[in-house]
């Protein structure tokens, strides 16, 4: 019995002893990386990963995400379902700058939308395949004395964002701006 005990207590002095090499190890190396490069690690490692275009269908209702267009970010809540969809923007007050709605279809095709219930503006993206394929601005509110305006994709058509009114002129957002759709994490 003694003999084992001589060698459970052998195995965790060896056991300790490997542990603090290991962390003297550790912190020798993480105090030899200029600080420059640290930062840069961190920064690496917060970089989101954009999310690929044909991967977006896999994204769910009240999701969001970092839409850039053209560079410009906007937190955007994800509209799925065909009853989030038509819902949409509709009996709420206002958005916030920098917020908006992606709607997310799972095929390419024109596409209508209207302004029935919608109590503010908006400018109206549409996306196919990580650009701008076109810009309807100034949506208006909806009124009670007046018909739903309704607007059409200018070509197929699989991702709309909508944003406050005047995003697109304060952004000098265009056709064929570039968009990146990131996971909001």
């Amino acid at each position: 019995m003694t003999a084992h005990k001589e060698a459970v207590k052998a195995f965790a002095l060896l056991l300790f002893f490997f542990t603090v090499v290991i962390l003297v190890f550790f912190f020798t190396v993480q105090k030899n990386i200029p600080s420059s490069k640290r930062q840069e690690i961190a920064k690496v490692a917060a970089t989101p990963v954009p999310i690929a275009w044909d991967a977006l269908t896999a994204l769910t209702d009240d999701s969001t995400v970092r839409v850039e267009v053209g560079g410009v970010p906007v937190l955007a809540e994800v509209a799925r379902s065909e009853a989030k969809k038509a819902l949409g923007l509709s009996h709420r007050n206002a958005l916030k700058e920098g917020e908006g709605m992606v709607f997310i279809f799972d095929t390419p095709s024109t596409l209508s939308f209207w302004n029935k219930d919608m109590q503010f503006a908006i400018d109206v993206l549409w996306m196919h395949n990580g650009i701008v394929a076109g810009i309807s601005e100034g949506l208006p509110l909806f009124t009670a004395d007046s018909a739903p305006v309704i607007i059409t994709s200018p070509s197929p058509t699989q991702v709309v964002l909508e944003v406050p009114e005047g995003f697109a002129k304060q952004h000098a957002i265009t056709n064929n701006n570039t968009v990146i759709i990131y996971e909001n994490k």
